[in-house]
């Protein structure tokens, strides 16, 4: 049955009367007492004493682990209706409003006349006090109200006495996961510093290392339905959190330390518990799918918390636009402005006109906020490497997004070659277009979505190598090795050899090997990669040739003799072009069949140096390749790009941008950007041109 107030009963908003007035709710009825406020408009001009409530308005708890009969119906829509009078307009009593279940359960814990704070202080909810909430505040029926507000954020915040937190009501596994909470904030900090080369968080080693008990398996599942709880996902809680002089965190009947909530993500993030953690939710979740999916790491999320909090004087545009991307947003376009009050804007667009041209309108159209952004974000930096944010356009939700403008809506697949937050300039490992001049972006103000850039053209596509899905799920690292292969046989002499052999197994780890530049530990550790590779398949195939008695079909056995085929067949090509490979002088990439053989027979009794050192290079391979795929130019140069790279696609050095990129020529002088690009030999400016020789320097659009 709908949710009806009367029209007579409705409660109706006064204009604020100024652009620094808001809206503050007195709950005037006691936990005993049917919910009865008043709401009342004050300047912040004139220093009100007020608190906010941080929630969320949809339902506040992960309920993927519970039993479908007893999962809860919670959603965004007024359930509950409350009594509201106006203080600035006493005629206007007892008007109704109606409020989702969650806020209904926030404004009834927050009856309480008084609870302790974290400090210990006695802090008063007194019926005097007033607490700013936006679903009641604000007039939601009014669209310019809105647009106004939200751009008052960062001042609504700030000004508050205390920011309240309330993570939603009790579950069956409240008291287990808040036992586990405090268990990981109480790791000192010299724990976390070291390796943690665990790829099972029921490794007893990694409880060891962290001097903690054992966690059990159902204890990790209930500190995983309270750290992903709705409210650890949205993107304003960012914001909130950030500007808060004071933060009281409610949950139940509980009240917890921010700081101990903190403490313990740290405690995963530095220890590897979180990837983990995660590994464990999507099996169990999800099951044991074949198919490789690509996923964020929610349960990592707080770590950005801290990571924003202590980094509160640095807080430029282009940071706050990446870690938008890892929180949830009811609306795309809040991606922008739920991280813009927490911008300090640098220098470069210190002007009033840069930072008023981020402020929401009523109608602006999502595409529009995304390319001010990202305009006003590269003016800030000097150059154009936000780029590098742009994702593969397969997993672009935006299509008329122009195709040099990051999707904030889409949670990032790829990690920028450069990494985010990007290095300090002394710690800059990458440069393609040094020495080219960068011309600062003029004009911020125009409705043109397109980017005039100047660079030169360096190479073309003309094929690639799997994608790392394709890899994992059909086996088709060979089609990596066929493309070194190739390249190796276009080698007119032994340095070219040399530089291709370089060239490619660089780029497959971009370089990176143990979080630095690679050397000759990672070249040491790369044959592994390949070793792994053979030994899933091996395991796959051994799996599918198990006799399948238990088959409920005749085209179960037809499917798996198909995947025994197909990956005998990838098996073959493997072997033929690693004996090849490792036949040749010089190619210390690969090793040899009959080593990796020998490794692969050991099984669980593989030593445990080389068993961490296979996690390792496993681990600089993905974070390189996925979202990528490997491709060889017409020049036979071997590197790493988006998955969406065709042949003929060109390779160009822009002026401002750490990276090459590939793009795709539309039109005459028009472009699309494809994504960056990782060719080693090429990434400090080795190929810019000196006074006026080689590569003819262009002025191209992206579109």
């Amino acid at each position: 049955m709908a949710f009806i107030i009367p029209p007579e009963k409705l409660y109706r908003y006064n204009p604020l009367p100024t652009a620094q007035c808001i809206r503050l709710l007195r709950i005037d009825s006691t936990p005993t007492e049917p919910l009865s406020c008043t709401l009342e408009i004050v300047n912040l001009d004139d220093s009100p004493l007020y608190d906010c409530l941080s929630y969320t308005w949809g339902d506040p708890l992960y309920q993927k682990f519970w039993p479908p009969e007893e999962q809860r119906e919670i959603n965004g829509l007024p359930k509950y209706e409350i009594s509201l009078n106006n203080h600035n307009a006493p005629e206007d009593e007892d008007m109704r409003i109606g409020i989702a279940e969650n806020l209904y359960e926030a404004l009834k814990r927050l009856c309480r006349n008084k609870h302790r704070s974290p400090s210990g202080h006695e802090h008063g909810y007194e019926k005097q006090s007033g607490i700013w909430i936006d679903a009641v505040c604000i007039n939601q029926r009014d669209p310019v109200e809105q647009a106004h507000q939200v751009n008052m954020m960062r001042d609504i915040y700030s000004k508050s006495l205390s920011v309240v937190v309330w993570l939603g009501p009790n579950d069956p596994e409240l008291e287990t996961a808040l036992e586990v909470l405090h268990l990981l904030a109480s790791v000192p900090q010299d724990k976390l510093y070291g390796e943690f080369p665990y790829d099972d968080i029921f490794e007893v080693e990694i409880y060891k290392s962290l001097n903690i008990r054992y966690i059990e398996s159902w204890e990790w599942q209930a500190f995983a339905a309270f750290i992903l709880r709705n409210w650890f996902s949205r993107i304003w809680v960012v914001q909130e959190t950030w500007a808060a002089k004071n933060l009281i965190v409610f949950v139940a009947s509980h009240t917890l330390l921010w700081a101990s909530i903190i403490a313990a993500i740290r405690t995963m993030k530095e220890s590897r518990l979180d990837e983990l953690l995660n590994q464990q939710v999507e099996k169990t979740v999800n099951g044991d799918a074949t198919i490789t999916r690509y996923i964020g790491n929610s349960i990592s999320n707080l770590a950005i918390f801290d990571d924003v909090i202590r980094g509160q004087k640095e807080l430029d545009l282009e940071r706050l636009l990446a870690s938008s991307r890892q929180f949830n947003a009811t609306m795309p376009e809040d991606r922008v402005f739920a991280v813009r009050g927490m911008w300090n804007p640098g220098p470069r667009v210190k002007e009033m006109t840069a930072v008023e041209w981020l402020s929401k309108e009523v109608g602006m159209k999502v595409e529009d906020a995304y390319t001010k952004a990202s305009i006003v974000s590269m003016r800030e930096q000097g150059d154009i490497n936000l780029l590098s944010l742009v994702e593969d356009r397969s997993t672009r939700k935006l299509k008329s997004l122009p195709s040099w403008v990051p999707d904030y809506s889409v949670r990032p697949v790829m990690h920028p070659l450069q990494g985010i937050p990007r290095p300090e300039k002394e710690s800059q490992r990458w440069n393609a277009s040094q020495g080219l001049d960068w011309v600062e972006l003029k004009n911020i103000a125009g409705e043109d979505r397109e980017l005039n850039v100047k660079g030169f053209h360096f190479d073309r596509v003309v094929e690639y190598a799997a994608t790392e899905v394709e890899i994992s799920d059909n086996h088709s690292m060979h089609t990596v090795l066929e493309l070194f292969l190739k390249a190796l046989d276009t080698c007119p002499d032994h340095n070219s050899r040399e530089r291709c052999r370089e060239e490619f197994w660089r780029a497959l780890i971009k370089d990176t090997f143990r979080n630095k530049a690679a050397g000759s530990e990672a070249l040491e550790a790369f044959p592994l990669l390949f070793t792994y590779h053979l030994w899933q398949t091996k395991d796959v195939m051994r799996t599918l040739q198990t006799p399948f008695f238990d088959t409920d079909t005749d085209s179960d056995y037809v499917n798996a003799s198909r995947g025994v085929s197909a990956l005998e067949n990838a098996h073959a090509r493997t072997q033929s072009l690693i004996l090849d490979l490792s036949s040749r002088d010089g190619i210390s990439v690969v090793s040899s069949w009959e080593e990796m053989e020998n490794i692969i027979e050991l099984g669980e009794h593989l030593p445990k140096i080389m068993d961490i050192t296979i996690e390792q290079i496993k681990s600089s391979f993905l974070s390189a390749y996925v979202g990528r795929r490997m491709f060889r130019t017409r020049e036979n140069h071997l590197g790493i790009a988006a998955e969406s790279i065709r042949p003929d696609d060109q390779v160009w050095i822009l002026a401002g941008a750490a990276a090459p990129m590939i793009l795709r020529k539309v039109d005459a002088g028009k472009w699309e950007l494809v994504g960056e690009a990782y060719i080693y030999g090429v990434m400090n400016g080795e190929l810019v041109p000196k006074s006026g020789a080689g590569n003819a320097i262009e002025s191209l659009t992206l579109i």
